[in-house]
C-alpha cells in the first residue's frame, strides 16, 4: 500500500460561492470503470455542492500549473444540483464523451480547477495534489464534496463518496 500524499485543497469558500469542486480521481484505472469507448481510462469527478444545476462555462481544468486553461469546459457541460460529473482523462479532448486532453500520472501530480472572471483573469478554485497511486484506488473527498481527502479502495465514480 502506498501512502496518500495530498496537499490541502483551497478552503471551501468556493463551495459557498457555488463553484464546482474536484471530488474524486483515479490515476491508475485498470478495472474499476470503463469509458464510453470501453477503455479503462483514468478519470476525474467533479461535484456540485449547490442546490441548483451548475454550468461549467468559464471554468477550466489542468494538470499543468503553467497552463491553467489547458482544458476549457464547453458551455454545454453542467453538473446537476448536489450531483457529479465524471470526466475521462484520455489524452484527447472530446466534448461528446466528456474526455480531457491530458492523462493523469500514476506517479503523482497536481490537478487544478480554475474560473475565469468577466475581466478575463483566471483564478484557482480548487486543487488536489496526490502521490504515487495504486491500481484501482482513488483519491476522494470524504465526506462527499467535503474538506477531507482519503485513499479509497472502494471508488465511487459518478456517485457520492461515503
Amino acid at each position: 500500500m502506498r501512502p496518500l500524499l495530498l496537499l490541502p485543497s483551497l478552503p471551501l469558500g468556493a463551495c459557498a460561492a457555488g463553484a464546482p469542486l474536484i471530488n474524486e480521481l483515479m490515476a491508475d484505472n485498470v478495472t474499476t470503470v470503463v469509458d464510453t469507448e470501453g477503455d479503462a481510462s483514468d478519470w476525474i469527478e467533479l461535484c456540485n455542492p449547490g442546490a441548483g444545476t451548475l454550468s461549467l462555462e468559464g471554468y477550466s481544468l489542468s494538470d499543468t500549473p503553467d497552463d491553467p486553461r489547458r482544458f476549457v469546459f464547453p458551455a454545454s457541460w453542467v453538473v446537476p444540483a448536489h450531483g457529479h460529473l465524471l470526466l475521462w482523462a484520455t489524452g484527447t479532448a472530446d466534448e461528446a464523451t466528456f474526455s480531457l486532453p491530458f492523462q493523469l500520472a500514476s506517479g503523482g501530480e497536481t490537478v487544478a480547477l480554475y474560473a475565469e472572471s468577466v475581466e478575463g483573469a483566471v483564478a484557482e478554485v480548487d486543487r488536489v495534489t496526490f502521490g504515487t497511486q495504486d491500481p484501482d484506488v482513488s483519491v476522494a473527498r470524504s465526506p462527499d464534496c467535503g474538506q477531507g481527502w482519503v485513499r479509497s479502495e472502494a471508488p465511487t465514480p459518478g456517485t457520492a463518496n461515503p
